[in-house]
């Protein structure tokens, strides 16, 4: 039990500080390594652990795919540019336009998807408003706190999510029953905290927005029209996907991956989405990372870890020496 706690406890410290930015993907996997050599994990633990996280695993490659081939199509970016020419000029609606934004991409996509979107178009949406670092900073702020607090509501938004439903058997709209309506509570929380917070130092910047003129029009960002109306269509096919996946007995994964299928082969015709870049583009490690952290928090179990700190908040608990 030490040694499986010290390992835990070694492998989250250098996760935090990624020592000279080794992938934390790579330090989970040293850490259950050890673990193996040590004999404190089996082959069989490895399947049985590999058994309830490979569909969350590949519903979030699936759908950071598709993510991926929809920011080919610059999709999100058509988004972002309709808020900007509407709120410019009024940073604090357009500081709530953009975290609705990174709401909706984490409710209906996922929190990984949502930095990776939306850093970028923030960070372009802060040059071209000529802000200073502070209020650049503010935004990038907004968006971040968002990707966290929005990713409750469905089980898609958030990978933790998927393991929950799959470990305890819950459906999507089960899941959904119960986490949509404090899910949407907590986006509405968020963005009156980040406003309150944020509400002055905003104003502040308003004076320096350029002309209006100095944004590209939001149809200049559509280079194909059937690839965008394809990916409407793809979005909804996604979430009727996911409310009919537990009826017909499929894995929330074969949603995923199924309709980022679609969207590379109808961008892949159009000549929009490279075999190379569009495979690199997806997170690979994610499959290392999460069977070797939960290969690490799984010894903690078999080895009475977790047993020692319930009995022992038990005994706190009930005075027991």
């Amino acid at each position: 039990m030490f040694i499986a706690i010290i390992d835990f406890a070694a492998a989250l410290t250098f996760i935090l500080i990624k020592p000279k930015g080794i992938n934390e993907a790579f330090i989970a996997l040293a850490g259950a390594v050890i673990l193996f050599a040590a004999q404190l994990l089996k082959p069989e633990d490895a399947a049985y652990i590999w058994g309830f996280v490979w569909n969350a695993t590949f519903s979030l490659i699936g759908i950071m795919l598709f993510i991926s081939l929809l920011d080919y199509n610059v999709f999100f970016r058509w988004a972002a540019l309709h808020i900007i020419h509407r709120f410019h000029h009024r940073q604090l609606l357009l500081f709530i336009g953009l975290s609705l934004m990174a709401a909706l991409i984490t409710v209906f996509f996922n929190n990984d998807g949502t930095i990776l979107i939306m850093v970028p178009i923030v960070l372009e949406v802060t040059a071209l408003l000529k802000l200073s670092r502070s209020g650049r900073l503010l935004f990038m702020l907004g968006i971040g706190f968002m990707a966290d607090n929005a990713s409750a509501p469905l089980m898609m938004s958030n990978m933790t999510n998927i393991l929950t439903a799959d470990f305890f058997d819950i459906s999507f709209g089960e899941y959904a029953s119960r986490m949509l309506l404090p899910g949407l509570i907590a986006i509405g929380a968020t963005i009156a905290v980040t406003v309150a917070f944020f509400w002055q130092p905003i104003k502040r910047e308003e004076a320096r927005a350029p002309a209006p003129n100095l944004f590209p029009v939001p149809a200049s960002a559509i280079s194909d029209k059937r690839l965008f109306y394809l990916s409407w269509f793809n979005i909804l096919l996604m979430m009727i996907g996911y409310l009919g996946s537990e009826r017909v007995g499929v894995p929330v994964a074969a949603v995923a991956v199924g309709c980022a299928a679609i969207q590379w082969a109808a961008s892949a015709a159009a000549g929009r989405a490279p075999l190379k870049e569009t495979v690199l583009r997806a997170p690979w490690l994610i499959i290392v990372f999460a069977l070797s952290m939960n290969l690490i928090v799984y010894s903690l179990h078999v080895h009475g870890a977790s047993d020692s700190v319930v009995s022992g908040g038990h005994s706190a608990c009930c005075g027991e020496k």
